[in-house]
């Protein structure tokens, strides 16, 4: 698989920044009289891991212009990413209170709905070529995709195509009902017309293409074949796999399929954070070796992030590397 001949500059993420409530010692709500407060997104757990990485990376968004949105950015700077491109408006930043679940009692959440500060965010305030200038990848995820955050997200991407700038999207940060319901607007397919590396399950090419396709090696492999015809800008796809305490990943490049042997996980402390974990590395591995080993280094991340608790995986490439020593897998 091509990629643009620029891979090694600077990476640029764009998402939405959450303000994160949680209860303490996973209490319930009602249990509880202390709160913890911090700040999340997927696309920041993709830059935080990506930093901590080495990986120079700049992250765009909006966040409210007070108290709030001067802690989301401290947060955001505090973890090595470059926050020259964040903006701030009269907005709010979005909420969602969480309560975390143990054993067989489920997590849960309550989010509080309102315009947020990046939904506000008009495009053309930003300078996309200050933006892009040294950076070599782009990433977006289907997890701040709303209806008013497709021009945003659209704009950034249209300026990729005339600076070689590679874009790596990942549509498996959100479940399939919010999906479904962003797809009535009939805009964020829009962004898979842009030349793209993708990371998609079977569950999530399902809703893409109203298809019914199994999670097996077969009907990865079909599922894949039909939604590169449906979008032939997709280059290639990547996925990962978690059954039990075992996972896999596997990759659909260049017409032909891909996998990594399965790793032993072991006990599993956390299980947030694992996907962006698998983004991160890909993005990392992606400018340095072939798909093959990328595909091992990202599963390895999304395998060892299983062990680490909080939302970013803050793994060293060294520790990654063990897990691919351990897996028979090194990267050479």
């Amino acid at each position: 698989m091509n990629y643009n001949h620029n891979t090694m500059g600077r990476v640029v993420t764009i998402g939405e920044v959450y303000l994160i409530a949680t209860t303490m010692d996973k209490l319930k709500f009602e249990q509880s009289a202390t709160l913890g407060v911090t700040f999340r997104g997927s696309e920041i757990n993709v830059a935080a891991s990506l930093s901590k990485f080495g990986v120079d990376v700049s992250h765009i968004t909006a966040v409210s212009d007070n108290i709030l949105g001067e802690a989301a950015v401290a947060w955001i700077r505090h973890h090595g990413i470059d926050t020259s491109f964040v903006r701030k408006n009269e907005m709010s930043i979005p909420m969602r209170f969480v309560e975390e679940g143990v054993g067989i009692r489920s997590s849960r959440e309550a989010v509080v709905n309102f315009e947020t500060a990046f939904e506000s965010l008009d495009p053309k305030i930003l300078d996309w070529n200050k933006i892009f200038k040294g950076c070599s990848w782009i990433f977006w995820s289907s997890a701040s995709i709303t209806p008013k955050l497709f021009n945003t997200i659209k704009a950034g991407l249209e300026v990729t195509q005339s600076r070689s700038i590679n874009i790596l999207a990942d549509l498996s940060l959100i479940n399939s009902a919010n999906v479904k319901k962003s797809d009535e607007n009939h805009h964020w397919k829009n962004l898979l017309s842009f030349p793209s590396t993708i990371i998609c399950g079977v569950k999530d090419m399902n809703v893409l293409l109203e298809s019914n396709f199994t999670t097996e090696k077969e009907g990865f492999i079909n599922s894949c074949i039909a939604l590169t015809k449906t979008y032939p800008a997709v280059m290639s796809i990547f996925d990962k796999v978690c059954v039990g305490s075992k996972c896999f990943g596997r990759a659909w490049v260049g017409g032909q399929y891909i996998e990594t042997r399965e790793f032993e996980i072991g006990t599993i402390l956390e299980k947030s954070g694992t996907s962006e974990a698998f983004s991160s590395a890909l993005l990392y591995a992606i400018r340095y070796y072939d798909e093959q080993q990328a595909l091992n280094f990202a599963t390895a991340s999304y395998a060892i992030k299983h062990t680490i608790h909080g939302d970013y995986n803050n793994a060293s490439i060294n520790e990654v590397l063990d897990v691919l020593k351990i897996s028979n897998k090194v990267i050479h």
